[in-house]
């Protein structure tokens, strides 16, 4: 595993995140982050859900994310309700 997905396992508690918190771990241009993200997608680190929502690869995950979390990053005015 890279040094950079370490790094995101470490400060993000939950297996699914977005730019904004790639952004708060790696320091440098959009693109350079993107970089790294797409490496990471590469080599299996990291999954992408939809453009700018990634969640860790099947085997690094901790736990598997919660799809209500995910169905909010994914479509932003979605709420759940019983």
């Amino acid at each position: 595993m890279s040094k950079f997905v370490f790094q995101l396992r470490d400060a993000i508690p939950h297996d699914a995140f977005t730019d904004l918190e790639v952004a708060s771990v790696a320091a440098g241009s959009p693109d350079s982050r993107y970089g790294l993200v797409k490496r990471a997608m590469a080599a299996g680190h990291n999954i992408s859900l939809r453009r700018g929502v990634y969640a860790f690869g099947r085997r690094y995950q901790r736990q598997l994310p919660n799809p209500f979390v995910v169905s909010h990053w994914m479509y932003r005015p979605s709420y759940v309700s019983l």
